[in-house]
């Protein structure tokens, strides 16, 4: 008896500081487990966006030939993450007259696609569109309209989008190297929050920050959809970069005090706790007071999650944490940022791990694949739908051959 063939999802992201890539199989038709993993150093992408495509193109097989002679199996049915600066985000509201009395299936339909035909500047590519509610005579908040009396029905999508060619730099340079298409590409925020979330998270909400070397990506995720997400070109290199300008030191070196001392809460000691830098070539050693390190990262970290705070309060949506702040990352490393997060956004905070997906603990332990994991679970999400519809399809034309076959029987007997 012939080998069942593996059925695998592959997600590549290529970050402001590592190119990642994942395989993983699909067991037990909706189960994931990962069995390849790749990681190359990124020197050309800068704040999520690809600078040189041919040093990312090199750098990115490297990423892939590790993942795929761990897995023995080559990339299929790949995902691409995507942000950068050039991601936008916008809310907007869409009516719809009914007719009958009472929300059908149709008028969904209807309504969806008029929310999804939103007009985005011409230079623009169109990432995703996600309803947050519905609303029934502009007044009634709902989650699923169909069967209520309603003369009118309002729906309230989440749309991103991103400069197309941004976008398309980056989705290029992976189908080049592949030398096949990409199945899609995916917000990273919204791949974090797939990969951090449990079903008691999307219940009652929760928003999922996700602090990279370049860029940090939030998305508050709350019953069917996003209520809102967004992405800020700050992250843990902005913090050695203040750490070098205040403590006039190489970057290098704040990078490596940062991963060895960095603290996000501050602790008011004085000139207890001393650090002793040593003094390069001709230069003596310097003694740096860790509370100094300390103000410096807490103030970058205060800042960034007070941006993040006052741009859902502008929207309306501060409501929807009920479930807390989820912080993912390699930036979720530093020691106490959970305990910062709760006393800005006075709600209980976290660091998050990936869920519902198997594989190496070296991935799954680590915050820096979460973007990663997400998009394999999005991807899981485009294929288990385009299988089914592709079954469907099929189902159809089998039951059109029949009933042809059936029909020439018939005419045969007459």
């Amino acid at each position: 008896m012939s080998k069942r063939k593996k059925e695998i999802i592959s997600a590549i992201e290529l970050g402001t500081r590592h190119v990642k890539v994942l395989i993983a199989e699909i067991v037990d038709h909706n189960s994931l487990n990962i069995i390849g993993f790749g990681e190359s150093p990124s020197h050309r992408v800068s704040k999520g966006e690809v600078t040189d495509s041919k040093i990312i193109f090199e750098q990115l097989g490297l990423a892939v030939s590790q993942a795929e002679t761990m897995s023995g199996t080559a990339l299929e049915n790949v995902y691409l993450t995507l942000s950068g600066g050039h991601v936008k985000m916008l809310n907007r509201q869409t009516h719809l007259p009914i007719n009958r009395g009472t929300v059908a299936d149709d008028d969904i339909v209807s309504v969806t696609r008029l929310s999804r035909g939103v007009q985005i500047p011409a230079e623009c590519e169109l990432i995703h569109t996600m309803e947050r509610f519905y609303k029934l005579d502009d007044e009634r908040h709902v989650q699923n309209p169909i069967g209520m009396a309603a003369n009118k029905l309002s729906v309230d999508t989440h749309i991103i989008y991103g400069n197309s060619n941004s976008i398309y730099t980056s989705l290029s340079l992976v189908e080049d190297f592949l030398s096949v298409p990409t199945r899609g590409f995916v917000f990273s925020g919204i791949a974090s929050a797939y990969a951090l979330m449990s079903h008691d998270d999307h219940e009652k909400g929760a928003l999922c920050i996700d602090i990279g070397a370049g860029t940090t990506e939030y998305t508050l995720y709350q019953g069917n959809g996003a209520q809102h997400s967004g992405v800020f070109t700050v992250g843990t290199n902005q913090i050695c970069n203040d750490l070098s300008l205040g403590l006039k030191l190489e970057y290098g070196r704040c990078h490596k005090l940062l991963h060895d001392y960095g603290n996000a809460l501050s602790q008011r000691d004085g000139r207890a706790r001393i650090l002793t830098i040593p003094g390069l070539k001709n230069q003596s050693d310097r003694n740096i007071p860790r509370s100094t390190l300390e103000q410096i990262i807490e103030m970058r970290l205060s800042e960034l999650f007070n941006l993040i705070l006052n741009d859902l309060a502008h929207q309306g949506v501060t409501q929807h944490i009920g479930n807390g702040i989820i912080i993912s990352g390699r930036g979720s490393r530093i020691p106490q940022i959970a305990q910062l997060a709760k006393q800005i956004f006075n709600t209980p905070a976290r660091c998050g791990t990936i869920l519902d997906v198997d594989g190496s603990d070296e991935v799954i332990s680590d915050p820096g694949f979460v973007t990663s994991a997400g998009a394999l679970k999005v991807g899981l999400t485009y294929y288990t739908m385009d299988k089914l519809a592709r079954k469907t399809t099929m189902q159809e034309l089998k039951d059109s051959i029949r009933q042809t076959l059936t029909n020439i029987k018939t005419a045969i007997r007459w």
